[in-house]
């Protein structure tokens, strides 16, 4: 009996610790969603006035 409460314990930290992870992901995955317009269109911007100087 006192095995399966120490197991129940560790299984609800490694959930705990899993959503922990898994929000870290969210934010990194929502903050590279929200930069990524931004690096594309200074890229496109690089690009146009590079395509410039070369004409």
């Amino acid at each position: 009996m006192n095995d399966d409460s120490s197991n129940i314990l560790c299984q609800q930290t490694d959930i705990e610790l899993c959503v922990e992870n898994l929000h870290q992901h969210m934010n990194a995955f929502i903050a590279y969603t929200e930069f990524y317009p931004f690096v594309q269109s200074v890229c496109y911007v690089l690009r146009q006035k590079s395509y410039q100087s070369e004409l």
